[in-house]
């Protein structure tokens, strides 16, 4: 009996020990590293809460297969219980891979899981959308966190890993603003 025991404690520590792992650690995202590389590497940009439009958004490319495992974003204050869309587009084929609805934290940033597999394969730009159109009484409820400079533009792109900022845009009750600064929306890629 004890024979099979340690057989079976074996067998089942070797299959663990090869099986590949899927983790969806969201404490050192990919996307999460390159936002702290520009910050270091252009000390002149401002990292606040600020930005009072309803969409913030931003254009990436990733430089092998990756699959969403999370998203992450903190809320205005006073927004913790308003629902934020959270929208993911193809741009090649203008595809809706992803739209939810989410409640975040406004405290820190916070983490959904979405519901279903979003794959993002090379070469394509793909755009990720934070939308708060429930922001009454004031428009100041739709404020993030941005990297931002003073000089209203920064230049993209920006590179770290396996993920490439490409552009971003700012809209909704007021001018567009592109590449006026990088959202912090957080994508989390399967480990």
């Amino acid at each position: 009996m004890k024979n099979v025991l340690f057989l079976l404690i074996i067998t089942t520590i070797g299959f663990l020990g090869c099986h590949k792992k899927n983790h969806c650690n969201s404490t050192n995202s990919s996307f999460n590293q390159l936002y702290e590389s520009i910050h270091t590497n252009n000390p002149s940009l401002i990292d606040d809460f600020m930005m009072d439009l309803e969409v913030h958004a931003y254009t990436f490319s990733v430089s092998d297969t990756q699959e969403v495992c999370s998203i992450g974003y903190q809320a205005a204050p006073n927004m913790s219980s308003k629902n934020y869309k959270i929208v993911i587009i193809d741009s090649l084929s203008n595809t809706i891979l992803y739209s939810e609805n989410h409640l975040f934290n406004s405290n820190n940033t916070s983490y959904v899981t979405p519901g279903i597999s979003i794959k993002l394969l090379p070469g394509i730009n793909y755009t990720i959308n934070r939308i708060q159109l429930n922001w009454s009484p004031s428009i100041t409820n739709t404020v993030g966190r941005v990297l931002y400079s003073n000089n209203l533009s920064i230049p993209f792109p920006f590179s770290d890993g396996n993920i490439t900022l490409v552009s971003s845009n700012f809209y909704g009750t007021g001018s567009p603003l592109l590449n006026f600064g990088v959202p912090f929306i957080d994508i989390v890629f399967k480990k």
